[in-house]
């Protein structure tokens, strides 16, 4: 099967690491395997044998932003692959990285079309809200909810005016795309439970819980406690 997972992300976590196993697991099988991620994480992913990684650019430097934003944007030499802006600049870089999606959806369908995907396999809202973009009713979208990320974009509480504005409108964008997904995964029936107002009913859900590779773990060398 060809697979693309897709995940855009400002480090290692979770998420990340379910990302990784999966690739070189699905890889390990048989399966063709891209990644499409953001080009702060591409060095996480470098040491697997026998995928395609499919970077976006730069989605954490504001400055970035607007350089892919403008007529004549391209790439140039951006900041340390982990560096990323904060405080009003992070707000700003959230909303512009909406628009940068809208921009580059067309490129990304077109590219995994020439890459005969069949399935993308989501994680992470930012990936989520890039792939709810794509018009692509030939190829499966699904995505795992790692987070409480889109309830927390729509809590009003603690929050200013423009923080409501932005992340109500970043949480609208998110709502939407994974209400067009063709099957949505939760890592627990909690995290199903915390999204069951904010799920349209028609949408397939399944709680799959996170694995655990045994043979890491030998109970003989555990230290008493």
């Amino acid at each position: 099967m060809n697979i693309c997972l897709s995940i855009i992300s400002d480090g290692w976590g979770g998420a990340e690491t379910v990302v990784h196993e999966l690739s070189h697991r699905l890889s390990a099988q048989g399966h063709e395997v891209t990644v499409l991620l953001n080009d702060e994480i591409v060095p996480l992913f470098s040491d697997i044998e026998g995928i395609t990684l499919l970077p976006i650019g730069r989605t954490y430097s504001l400055s970035h932003m607007v350089r892919g934003l403008l007529p004549l944007g391209g790439r140039r030499a951006g900041p340390p692959p982990h560096a990323h802006d904060t405080g009003w600049r992070s707000t700003l870089n959230n909303l512009l990285r909406l628009l940068y999606f809208l921009r580059i959806r067309r490129g990304v369908v077109e590219e995994l079309r020439r890459r005969n995907v069949e399935v993308i396999h989501s994680n992470l809202e930012n990936s989520d809200i890039l792939v709810g973009m794509l018009r692509a009713p030939d190829i499966g979208r699904m995505t795992t909810i790692h987070g409480r990320h889109l309830p927390m974009l729509l809590e009003k509480e603690g929050k200013t005016l423009l923080e409501r504005a932005l992340d109500g409108l970043r949480g609208k964008a998110l709502g939407d795309s994974v209400r067009r997904m063709d099957r949505v995964v939760f890592v627990s029936r909690w995290m199903r439970d915390q999204f069951t107002e904010h799920m349209a009913g028609d949408v397939p859900q399944e709680v799959i819980y996170n694995g655990i590779d045994l043979s890491l773990f030998d109970a003989r060398r555990t230290e008493p406690l």
